[in-house]
């Protein structure tokens, strides 16, 4: 009988190991060249209304490249919703969308924006160095921020969230796992008590 509590355990043990691996994601790295670092930050002002900051920094510059730098809708892809907002999410003063030339080391967009309901919004901030028109380009370069989650309830903004952790998995099945084992062992005890 202990064998087999014994083997059981190792079971649950390995199975552990491997589910660990298993959720232990990384996020995909890009094998396009860096355009520089891009940052999306978000403040409760009033309210339904946020801040929203989104600051890159260029690593090259660049002057005969075309870039541009936004807010929008997110997650979402480099030339999708170009400073288009989620619907119930407003405009209330500032810009969504800078374009120029990739001369610059440095642009800052702040926008403050207005939750028309209660609700849940996500937002993301993007780069893209472009060839072409900018009504009609392609991507060379692109990169986006994390996304912002606006949460708005009772007429509050209640919370600004970043992107979920992968750790927050790992840590619910490590937890699991353990309970598992535990339970196994309290009932492997008491019959061998009896």
């Amino acid at each position: 009988m202990r064998e087999k509590a014994a083997s059981g355990t190792m079971l649950i043990l390995f199975l552990a190991g491997v589910s660990t691996l298993a959720f232990n994601i990384q996020p995909c790295k890009s094998t396009l060249p860096v355009l520089g670092t891009l940052d999306l930050t978000g403040r409760a002002v009033s309210g339904t209304e946020v801040v929203l900051n989104l600051a890159f920094e260029a690593l090259h510059n660049e002057p005969f490249w075309k870039l541009r730098v936004d807010i929008r809708e997110g997650p979402t892809s480099p030339g999708i919703k170009v400073g288009v907002l989620p619907e119930g999410l407003e405009l209330v003063s500032g810009d969504l969308v800078w374009e120029g030339y990739n001369n610059v080391e440095h642009v800052d967009i702040e926008a403050k924006v207005r939750a028309a309901m209660d609700g849940e919004w996500r937002v993301q901030g993007w780069a893209v160095r472009v060839e072409g028109s900018w009504d009609n380009y392609s991507a060379l370069d692109a990169m986006s921020s994390k996304v912002l989650t606006i949460i708005v309830s009772n007429g509050k903004v209640i919370a600004i969230l970043p992107p979920p952790s992968y750790i927050l998995p790992i840590l619910y099945i490590g937890l699991t796992i353990l309970l598992a084992v535990a339970v196994v062992t309290v009932v492997y005890v008491k019959k061998r008590k009896k």
